[in-house]
This record gives structure tokens, C-alpha cells and sequence, in this order.
């Protein structure tokens, strides 16, 4: 016990500290995209491909090589994921055209599609099925503390040493810690061989999910620039419709003649199924006041990229801690899992208010103090939803399967992040709308739709509330562990941290 207690936390100390240092030297990039921009001598908005490039190869690759790494083996898969990731880095830190950064940045995008499901995915198996919720806030609060790090100390070292020193600084350490990954830690899932598991993936479902996404973030995308009717706009987002529907026929199909599976149908009941769609519009509601609120502080106030930034650090600092309390509360509390999921849902309503006074009292000076209060109500309120959301669909998710079920939920919040961005920077955008440059009606629009948006993530949380959380299905939560699956093996309580890997190596067979 104490061996494996040891094995444990070297897994989450390893990948918790690499995922911490990448987010650190990465989430300032956004914020610097000016000096990136006129380094290379392109403008702004093409710089900002940069950013976007890795999150579109991630969104749509993580189910993908997490139902690998749950066939291959998850540390090998981790292990190689990083291992791009160096040399992605060496490649974009060197750079010295807007080319070679974007192909830096491509490969890094695979890259992060390989080890972020993986590694929440080893830590899970290590500390067991009961501890993870909080294995998912850790993992969270890394994110979001090398976020917070990122913006405070990123800056500054970009303004010392270059902005290619975000890229750079980070390998020494990373090389080290992955070293030392390969001397401790322990194998997680796995059993095939690469050639057998590349021979019986789901090549077809890969294929579906990628254009899926691609076309309703094209169409999303083409909001900056077109007209909401417009062809460019509901033509993509139309294509995806059939896409999904050929996604969801390839899936039902494989499941049911036993193959592999991207998105197994098994694993989404109707609780998850709504989880994942309400956590959808969240998302895309979080990410787009994100957004919209350094597009004020920047286009309206007149504040610097980097000083508009630095106001912002609140927020991530205090989702990664609400994080982490909310996980607590379902791993000792687990009936208080859904009034959780109901009540920061519900709570968040208050910072669409927020925004929407703020945008409506816009004058000469900025109201800190109000800006500061938005910021600590959707911090607490989002991070508290967050790990209950992720908990409750991953607590009926075979031991064999996580990485696939977490590449699912990073998919589902990658696409969310993107869509919200680019429905922020369209509603936001002042010069797009013809309205010059010192007026908040953008704002007060953006207000609006990211309201409109959010309350249809309420609307869904309050149904599964009264429906399967509150009076009318509550006592029947802990009986819905397991079930819908079809052809898994029992996985007996007390074996289930060896017991899962056994039996993933024994069906690949």
C-alpha cells in the first residue's frame, strides 16, 4: 500500500509540473500577440493564428489518441506526446518567420492531443476511481495556476528576453522531469501492440469527427467577417449537421459488432449527454466574456495587451481554487455532487448581469472594483462546475475507457473555447460594426447573446436537477455506475486499480 501510495503521487507530481510549466510559458502568448506580430512582420489577426492552430489540432484529435492510449498504453503515449511537444517548442522558440512558428504550433497541437487525456487519465488509474474528482481538480488547478503564473511572470520575461523565451525556458525542466518519467512511472491500460491497435482503430470515426468540428468552427470563425445569414457562415455550420449524424450511425454500428470506438454510445446516458451539452455552453459563455472583456479594457479603456491582463489574473487563480473545493466537496460529499453542479450553474448568472451593468455604465474611467467582483463571482462559480461537471461524466466510465471519456471532455471544452472566442470577437469587434472606436454598444451586445447563451445551459442543468439530482431522481445516483455498458467486464471494488489494467490487457488480446 504504501508503495503504491508512493507510485501515486509521483504520477500526479510528474504530470501536474509539466503540464504546470507548459501553461505558464503558453497562456501569456495571446497577451503578446502585438510583439509577436511585429517581429514577424504580419498583423495581428494573422499572429493570432498562432494561438488558435494548436487548439484546432487538439479539439479534434483528443478522443482520438485517447482511445489509442487506452489500447497502446497511456505512459508511452504521455511520454511521446511531451517528447513533440520539446521539439515543438525548440522549433517555435527558434523561429524566425510566421511560418515556422505556425508549424511549430501545429505540432505542438498533436502534441497536447496526446498527453493531456493521458495523463489525467494515469492518475486516475493510480489513485483509484473514488479519488476523481480530485484528480480532475488538480489537474485543473495546474492549468489554471500556470495560467495565473503565466500572466503575472510571462510578461515580463517576454519584455526581458524575447518572446521566444516563453518557448525555451521551459524545456530544461521538462526534459528533466520526463526523464525521470521514464524511470518511475508505472504502465497505465494498454496490452496491444502499436501495429495491432493502429490496425483495429477507428479510422473512420476519426475521420467524421475532425470535419465535424472543423465545419462548425469555420462557420463559427466566419462570423468576423460575414453576416450571420450569410452562405459562409450557415454553410459549414450546416455540413457539420450530416457529419455528426454519419459520426453517430459509424459509432452505433462499430459498438454494436464489437470494434473500436472514438465516441462509444455505451458511455453516454442521458445524465452525461446532458452534462456535456449544458458544460458546452458554459464553456463557450466563459470563454467569450474572457474575451470580451480585455477587447473592452483594450478598444474602449485604452489599456495595454499586458496591463489589461494582469487585472485578469484574479479570475484564473480563483477557478483553480474552486476547483479543488468543489472536488473535495463530491469526494466526501458525493449526494451533493448535482446541488452543486445547480447552484454555481445558477450562481454564474450574476456575472452575465455583471458585464451587462458594467457595459452600460461605461464612461470615462473603468470601474475596477466592479470589474474585479465579475471576475471572483465567474472564477468561484465556473470552477466549482467545472469539476463537478467532469465527475459526474467520468464517474460511470470504465477504467478501460478514461482516456478516451477525458480526450472527449477536452474535445467538447476545446471547441466550446474556440466558438466563444469567435463569437466574442465578432459581437466585440467596434470597427467591424462601423461604430467607432469609443462606444460600448458592442459590449452591451456581446452582453446580451452570452446571457441569451448561458441560459440555455441553465435551463438544461435545472431539468437534470429536478429530473435525476433533486427530489424527483436523486437516491438513484449511486446506483448508475456502470450501467448501459455493453460487453465490459466486471470490475471487482477492491482489484480496481490493478484489476483495470489487467483487464484492458486481457480483452486487447
Amino acid at each position: 500500500a504504501m508503495g503504491r501510495r508512493k507510485g501515486a503521487m509521483a504520477t500526479a507530481a510528474l504530470v501536474l509540473v509539466t503540464n504546470f510549466l507548459f501553461n505558464s510559458s503558453f497562456a501569456v502568448l495571446g497577451a503578446i500577440l502585438p510583439d509577436v506580430a511585429a517581429d514577424l512582420g504580419v498583423t495581428e489577426s494573422t499572429a493570432a493564428w498562432s494561438v488558435l492552430l494548436p487548439m484546432l489540432v487538439a479539439a479534434g484529435l483528443q478522443p482520438a489518441t485517447g482511445m489509442f492510449a487506452d489500447m497502446f498504453g497511456r505512459k508511452k503515449v504521455w511520454l511521446f506526446g511531451y517528447a513533440i511537444n520539446v521539439v515543438s517548442a525548440l522549433i517555435c522558440g527558434t523561429s524566425r518567420s510566421f511560418a515556422w512558428l505556425c508549424a511549430g504550433r501545429l505540432l505542438q497541437g498533436a502534441g497536447a492531443s496526446l498527453d493531456m487525456p493521458t495523463g489525467v487519465a494515469m492518475m486516475m488509474e493510480a489513485y483509484g476511481r473514488d479519488n476523481r474528482g480530485m484528480v480532475l481538480a488538480a489537474f485543473t488547478a495546474s492549468n489554471t495556476a500556470g495560467s495565473s503564473a503565466g500572466l503575472i511572470v510571462g510578461g515580463l520575461l517576454a519584455e526581458r528576453f524575447g518572446w521566444r523565451s516563453l518557448f525555451l525556458l521551459p524545456l530544461p525542466p521538462v526534459v528533466v522531469l520526463l526523464a525521470i518519467a521514464v524511470c518511475v512511472l508505472r504502465e497505465s491500460g494498454g496490452g496491444m501492440s502499436w501495429k495491432k491497435a493502429l490496425a483495429v482503430f477507428d479510422w473512420a470515426g476519426l475521420l467524421l469527427l475532425v470535419l465535424a468540428c472543423l465545419g462548425m468552427l469555420i462557420g463559427v470563425n466566419n462570423l468576423a467577417s460575414a453576416p450571420l445569414l450569410s452562405v459562409r457562415v450557415l454553410l459549414p455550420v450546416a455540413l457539420s449537421v450530416p457529419l455528426s449524424a454519419a459520426l453517430g450511425w459509424v459509432e452505433l454500428r462499430n459498438e454494436r459488432e464489437g470494434a473500436t470506438c472514438i465516441l462509444r454510445p455505451s458511455l453516454f446516458t442521458k445524465e452525461t449527454a446532458l452534462a456535456l451539452l449544458g458544460n458546452c455552453f458554459r464553456m463557450a459563455t466563459y470563454l467569450g466574456l474572457f474575451t470580451v472583456i480585455p477587447l473592452m479594457l483594450r478598444d474602449y479603456y485604452g489599456l495595454h495587451a499586458g496591463k489589461a491582463a494582469a487585472l485578469l489574473t484574479v479570475r484564473p487563480f480563483v477557478y483553480g481554487i474552486c476547483s479543488i473545493l468543489s472536488g473535495k466537496l463530491v469526494q466526501t460529499f458525493p449526494a451533493a455532487q448535482m446541488p452543486l453542479i445547480a447552484i454555481s450553474t445558477w450562481m454564474s448568472i450574476v456575472d452575465k448581469f455583471l458585464l451587462l451593468l458594467m457595459a452600460y455604465t461605461a464612461g470615462d474611467s473603468l470601474k475596477t472594483a466592479l470589474l474585479q467582483i465579475l471576475l471572483v463571482v465567474q472564477g468561484s462559480a465556473n470552477g466549482l462546475a467545472d469539476t463537478a461537471v467532469k465527475t459526474l461524466v467520468v464517474q460511470s466510465t470504465p477504467p478501460e475507457f478514461t482516456a478516451n471519456m477525458q480526450g472527449v471532455l477536452n474535445m467538447s471544452s476545446i471547441v466550446s473555447y474556440l466558438n466563444g472566442i469567435n463569437i466574442a470577437v465578432a459581437l466585440a469587434d467596434s470597427q467591424q460594426q462601423g461604430l467607432g472606436e469609443h462606444t460600448a454598444k458592442p459590449y452591451i451586445t456581446a452582453a446580451w447573446v452570452f446571457l441569451a447563451l448561458y441560459m440555455v445551459n441553465v435551463a438544461l442543468v435545472t431539468f437534470l436537477f429536478i429530473t435525476d439530482g433533486g427530489p424527483l431522481g436523486g437516491p438513484r445516483r449511486k446506483e448508475r455506475r456502470y450501467i448501459n455498458m455493453v460487453r465490459l467486464p466486471t470490475i471487482p471494488e477492491e482489484d480496481e486499480e490493478e484489476g483495470g489494467q489487467r483487464e484492458s490487457g486481457s480483452e486487447s488480446e
